[in-house]
Formats: structure tokens, C-alpha cells, sequence
């Protein structure tokens, strides 16, 4: 088959070679000429639309992102593994400058709506700050995921997320909250917020509408009254103090809340009692469904079991060994 035949193929043609390439063949056949790169790109936004960075990351892999990084809408980043990648990959490479290029590199994701970031120890921390620092600008992000390590205090690696350029005592979501266009609707943070600034930075993402965190502070769980825009909050607490009166503050004063759930070992048959009266306060406008896990004794459990046969809209269950490995 001659170069002409070659080029009268159709798209569907096309697309079934690029799915037998190789990486280096895919980056080629995209570099070859402008219809190649059409029909690249069509394949790529279906292809490409969700990327995970795990495992043994090979340098190739980061130059064929690089090509489909328009079509990539959810970015999955396991930031110790991308750690090893450049110390397997780039040996000679400086590493301050495979990080910001690597940061260039998701800069130019202009379609870009969730990112996921995993951190499994603090050598990779500096990965995640840059990261984190970039995406504060990102006009089409809507959901965050953060999973670092639990310790006993995360103002470490909170503080270490600050710019060199602007020394500034703030954490890592504080970039967020101060970004341009405020645009982000879902955030998932896998680590306890220790710091009352650190929950203040939080609290300033008004435009915030689903949100999972974990506080060991009893001071930060009232300032997310501040998020007007709230519909689904999931906040775990598992320190010693009964915050029950600052939960029932929550449910009256976020008024678009939906559904709460809360994982706190301090709650007992009152503040449920307590929560459907201030949730019934607010029925007329919004429903609001109230998901509650916790440890109990025999005799709250028989007054929580008590309270679920006289109110039909109360449902009691145990939670399975599944369900508890998704809260922690």
C-alpha cells in the first residue's frame, strides 16, 4: 500500500493501528503530520480522559502524557512512585527541574476536573507542594482528593507546602483557598487537620459544596459553618471531647446541607434526638440525611435500636469491617 492509499484510511482505521503502537509509536504517529495528529487527538480524549501515575512510571510514559494532556480530565498522582521514577529514569537530572517541569506538564491539562494526590511518606513531599501550588490556578478543577500520611500533627507537611517566593505561615489548602477563581466544588482531604489557620484556610473555599475531612481539633469542626454552599459533609472526629453541640450547630446554620455524615465515637441517643429536631427546623427547604457511625456499649446500642422501631426515619445497622476501612 502506497503513501496515498495510506492516507485515504478512515479514522476507525487509524485508531485501530494507534491501539497496537507502542508509547514511542503512539508519540511518533502523533508527531507525524496534521491529519495523524487529528485523528490522535479524537483517540486520545477517549483514551486519556482518566490517567493514573502508579507503579514502575517510565520516562516514556510522562512524554506520551505529555502529548494527550488536553484530553485528560481526572489525574490520579501516587507522588511517591512518580519519586522513584525520576530517581530511576533521570539520574543525572536535576530534581528541582523534573518537578517543575512535570508541573508545566499538568499546567498545560487545560481540561483537567478531579486530581487525586496520594503521599505515602515525606520524601515526596515536595512533589505534592508544587503540585498543590499549581492546581490553586486551574480554572476547571472541581474535585480534590489529598491522602498523606495520619500523624500526630500534619503542620509539618502543611508548612512545608508554603512558596519559597512568599514565606508565609499557611498550609498546603491555604494555596487553594487564595487562588484567582475559586472554583472548586468537591474536596477530600485523607489526613487530620490538626491546626485551627489550617481549618480557617478551609473554611474560605466558599464555593465548596461536597467535603470530606478529619479534624483532631474540636475549635475546627464550627468554623465549617462558613461554607454557605455545603450540600454533603462527611467529618470524622475520634478525640475524647463531645462536640455533639457544634454538629447541631452545623445542621442549622448550613442551610443547603443534604447529607451529613460523621464518624465520632462521642455520639450518643440524645444527639440524634437533638439532630432530627434541628434538622426537622429546616425540613420545609431542604431534606437532610443524617449518617452516623460510632462505638457504643450494650445500652446505647439497645437505646439507638429502641429509637430506630419508633421513628421511621431512623435506620440502625452495624457497620461491616469494608465499610470502616473507607471512613478511617
Amino acid at each position: 500500500m502506497g503513501e496515498s492509499e495510506v492516507l485515504k484510511l478512515n479514522d476507525y482505521c487509524f485508531e485501530m493501528i494507534l491501539s497496537q503502537l507502542s508509547m514511542e509509536g503512539q508519540i511518533s504517529f502523533a508527531q507525524t503530520c496534521q491529519r495523524f495528529r487529528g485523528v490522535f487527538m479524537g483517540w486520545s480524549r477517549r483514551e486519556f480522559a482518566s490517567v493514573w501515575i502508579v507503579g514502575e512510571v517510565l520516562a516514556v510514559e510522562l512524554r506520551l502524557l505529555s502529548e494527550v494532556a488536553m484530553s485528560v480530565k481526572k489525574l490520579n498522582i501516587y507522588c511517591n512512585d512518580l519519586d522513584s521514577c525520576f530517581d530511576s529514569q533521570y539520574p543525572n537530572r536535576s530534581r528541582n527541574i523534573l518537578i517543575k517541569n512535570f508541573c508545566r506538564l499538568i499546567q498545560s491539562m487545560r481540561n483537567l476536573q478531579l486530581v487525586k494526590i496520594w503521599q505515602g511518606n515525606r520524601h515526596s513531599t515536595s512533589i505534592s507542594k508544587h503540585v498543590l501550588r499549581i492546581l490553586k490556578d486551574s480554572s476547571q478543577l472541581r474535585q480534590l482528593h489529598i491522602c498523606t500520611l495520619m500523624t500526630p500533627s500534619t503542620r509539618n507537611y502543611m508548612t512545608a507546602a508554603k512558596t519559597q517566593a512568599a514565606p508565609c505561615q499557611c498550609s498546603s489548602i491555604s494555596w487553594l483557598a487564595r487562588g484567582p477563581r475559586t472554583t472548586l466544588l468537591s474536596l477530600s482531604v485523607k489526613g487530620q487537620i490538626c491546626a485551627v489557620h489550617e481549618a480557617e484556610s478551609l473554611a474560605s473555599i466558599k464555593s465548596l459544596e461536597v467535603l470530606d475531612c478529619n479534624f483532631s481539633n474540636p475549635d475546627c469542626v464550627l468554623l465549617l459553618t462558613g461554607l454557605s454552599s455545603l450540600r454533603a459533609l462527611r467529618i470524622t472526629y475520634l478525640q475524647q471531647i463531645d462536640i455533639s453541640s457544634a454538629y447541631l450547630y452545623l445542621i442549622r446554620q448550613c442551610r443547603e446541607l443534604r447529607f451529613l455524615r460523621i464518624f465520632d465515637y462521642n455520639i450518643n441517643p440524645d444527639f440524634v434526638r437533638e439532630g432530627l429536631r434541628s434538622a426537622t427546623d429546616v425540613e420545609a427547604k431542604k431534606p437532610l440525611k443524617l449518617l452516623i457511625h460510632g462505638r457504643h456499649n450494650s445500652s446505647t446500642l439497645r437505646e439507638f435500636t429502641s429509637m430506630a422501631e419508633d421513628k421511621k426515619n431512623i435506620i440502625f445497622r452495624s457497620l461491616t469491617a469494608t465499610e470502616l476501612f473507607t471512613l478511617i
